[in-house]
């Protein structure tokens, strides 16, 4: 359980130092979700140490990013349905590109005199 506390430690710590150097936006999904995963499992650590009021904080911590998460749900959408399309695009684009060269390197596609 100390590995899971030392990883919610240095999630939380670094987003925030990330957010302090302006390389992260306070208010974006991604900081949120990190600073609640991190106090998640800080809590988890200070519980399983019987460190309550450490627990207690974390938890609270918690339901903070929770609920910036919950609030900011409208964000999430949009965003992932562009990623995913844009993603697809580029597969799609992979794969065409990936049968064009093996069909000109297999003969297939070529016309054959008879």
């Amino acid at each position: 359980m100390s590995t899971l506390g030392w990883v919610g430690a240095l999630g939380t710590v670094g987003a925030y130092a990330l957010v302090s150097r302006q390389r992260l936006d306070a208010s974006s999904l991604r900081f949120q979700a990190v600073n609640a995963g991190g106090a998640a499992l800080l809590a988890l650590s200070a519980m399983s140490h019987g460190n309550w009021a450490s627990a207690a904080s974390n938890v609270l911590w918690m339901c903070f990013g929770a609920q910036a998460l919950v609030g900011a749900r409208h964000l999430w959408r949009p965003g992932a349905v562009r990623h995913w399309q844009a993603a697809r695009a580029r597969v799609a684009h992979l794969r065409h590109s990936v049968s064009s060269t093996t069909q000109q390197w297999s003969g297939e596609g070529r016309s054959r005199a008879v």
